[in-house]
């Protein structure tokens, strides 16, 4: 699925209608390099005896198709990671609200910082926590 910048496949080309080896071919291409992709399609139409309109046709149909099945699977994979929302517990709601009712909540709130690990700066992590609130 990654990088997006890539759409590196491996291909094997061959025609139905024969048993010959001839009429097969194997390559790893990045659709994306649209020299290599002209380059393939005219080897194949050579090899397997068909027009190279039609099989650098085919190579940009199956890099569309491609293309929106990986958007489909990002887009999958987005939804699966994005964090369900969280929601506040009255127990919790209780507590916050008894945190706040008592005396000194600008500094118990900045010991608290500190204990995080934001260490020094005083005046700064206390700016940082009243914009953010």
């Amino acid at each position: 699925m990654h990088p997006l910048d890539r759409l590196k496949v491996t291909l094997k080309i061959q025609r139905l209608d024969s048993v010959s080896p001839l009429h097969a071919l194997r390559q790893q291409l990045d659709l994306y390099q649209d020299e290599t992709v002209e380059k393939l399609a005219r080897k194949a139409a050579g090899r397997l005896e068909v027009g190279s309109t039609k099989l650098h046709t085919a190579l940009l149909e199956l890099t569309a198709k491609l293309e929106a099945y990986r958007a489909s699977k990002v887009k999958e994979q987005s939804k699966a990671n994005k964090p369900e929302s969280w929601k506040l517990t009255p127990e919790r709601r209780a507590a916050a609200v008894a945190f706040c009712r008592k005396a000194n909540l600008l500094k118990r709130t900045n010991q608290l910082i500190e204990q995080t690990g934001v260490i020094g700066e005083r005046t700064n992590r206390m700016l940082l926590w009243l914009v953010f609130t």
